[in-house]
Order: structure tokens, then sequence, then C-alpha cells
């Protein structure tokens, strides 16, 4: 399966991603707070689902993410891929930017 860039998450706006599995099942990405979201899965009412077995959660490393009460719990400074049966559907990548803020007359560009 090819993966293409279906936009970005932010941890300062209180808007819900979404991400289709299929016809019935969608992944959820929801601010918690300035540091932390929760995936999970919702059905085509919008209800929260548990987690399917087949479905599974890593970090950048490798290391299992595991559900905690239904939701994958993760942190603006990693990266994470969700997989099904065993192979990669969605990819949170941090894209390692921070925005530059100065007075309004000051020279700024790259060099």
């Amino acid at each position: 399966m090819v993966l293409t860039n279906k936009g970005s998450f932010s941890y300062l706006q209180d808007n819900v991603n979404y991400l289709q599995i299929d016809g019935a099942l969608s992944i959820r990405i929801e601010r918690i707070n300035n540091n932390v979201a929760r995936v999970y899965i919702a059905n085509a009412e919008n209800v929260q689902q548990p987690v399917p077995p087949h479905i599974t959660m890593a970090d950048s490393a490798g290391a299992p993410v595991l559900p905690f009460l239904e939701n994958f719990l993760i942190t603006w400074f990693g990266s994470y891929v969700l997989s099904i049966n065993g192979q990669p559907h969605m990819i949170l990548n941090n894209q390692k930017r921070q925005s530059i803020i100065g007075p309004s007359y000051a020279a700024s560009g790259v060099v």
C-alpha cells in the first residue's frame, strides 16, 4: 500500500482529524492538551470503538504503544506508525519545525 500525505494534526487546535480505515471504521486523532493527543477508532456513527487486536501502534524506534482505555496516547515530540494486520496504514511524522516570531520591523529569511 502506498501512503500519501493526508494533512497535518495540531496539538494547539481542537480539531479532530480522521483517516478512513474502511466503510465502517476510521482512525481519529484528538488533542488532549498542548503535549498529548489520543488516537482512537470510531464507527460510521462517530462512536468510539474498542481497538481491534489487528490494529497496533509503535513509535519511531519500533516500541509498541499499547492502548490505554481504548486510546493510543501520543506526544508532539514523537513519530508513530499505526498498522493494520502488520501493514502501515497511518504514519504520524513529527516535522521537527519551529515557527520564528519576531518584531514586525526585523528582516528575516533563509541564508
